[in-house]
């Protein structure tokens, strides 16, 4: 049996985060991340890691994906329903609210302002977001502020995910494949070098 409890924190949760979700999905992602494994620890990093890479892999916005996955893993498919209804509520009421504002007083230069504001901070976020995750994909330390513990996992390095790395930007830079055969082709040859050579973890 579910706790009524459960679903109402993971409700409030993910409301909180839609409230302060300015930039979209991909900003959600590092209050998603804070939220879930570092306030109220009901997932590991890597648990997230993987629940994040699953949610841009299946159709739909990516927030509201990993909502959805982050509900189910807690509470089943009532869990699901609480964190996407929490995380839709706040933004619907304000995108409804700012739509009309904004068709309003478009023209107004405070709007513009306001809006110039935002951007830097959201952009913030977003590459917050990708340290985080490039360096767990690495296996280096996070806390760039023990510079020992930096130099110790150097060594660590798991060199097959720099070379996926590169490839994938080099690859979507020059447009010499899209997404989706990029993130097939290389799902497929990451599970033949874990047969081929097990010790490589990516």
């Amino acid at each position: 049996m579910i706790a009524l409890s459960t679903l109402l924190n993971l409700y409030y949760t993910f409301f909180c985060i839609g409230i302060v979700c300015f930039g979209g999905g991909y900003a959600a992602v590092k209050l998603t991340q804070e939220q879930v494994v570092s306030v109220n620890g009901w997932l590991t990093f890597d648990q997230f890691s993987q629940i994040l890479a699953i949610s841009e892999m299946t159709p739909g916005p990516l927030a509201l994906n990993a909502a959805s996955f982050v509900g189910t893993k807690l509470a089943g498919w009532p869990g699901a329903v609480f964190a996407t209804l929490g995380l839709l509520t706040a933004p619907a009421l304000i995108t409804g609210g700012l739509a009309w504002l904004y068709g309003r007083y478009k023209e107004c230069q405070s709007v513009e302002a306001v809006l110039n504001g935002i951007k830097p901070v959201v952009i913030g976020m977003l590459a917050s977001v990708a340290v985080s995750f490039t360096a767990r994909g690495v296996n280096i330390c996070q806390d760039f502020s023990d510079m020992e513990a930096l130099k110790e996992s150097l060594p660590d390095f798991s060199w097959p995910s720099v070379f996926f790395i590169a490839l994938l930007l080099c690859g979507l830079r020059f447009k010499k494949f899209n997404s989706i055969s990029a993130i097939l082709g290389i799902g497929l040859f990451g599970i033949l070098l874990e047969l081929i050579i097990p010790q490589f973890h990516l």
